[in-house]
């Protein structure tokens, strides 16, 4: 789950849009850990949204024990 805290527009005349966040995850394997997912999205159609993110994470736990 992500909480995005900062967000904004590349240029006003163009649909696409950043954003900064931060989170926590849970994998199968049992690892869990924060992330700062930072992306970009594109409005290109009525109701479509394509997005990209990177997200670098730290795992506290890494499944094994």
């Amino acid at each position: 789950m992500d909480y995005i805290f900062k967000k904004g527009q590349f240029d006003s005349s163009t649909p696409l849009n950043w954003y900064i966040a931060g989170g926590g995850y849970f994998d199968w394997d049992g690892d869990f850990g924060a992330r700062i997912p930072i992306g970009v999205n594109l409005n290109f159609a009525k109701d479509w949204k394509l997005y990209g993110q990177v997200h670098p994470e730290v795992t506290f736990n890494d499944g094994l024990g």
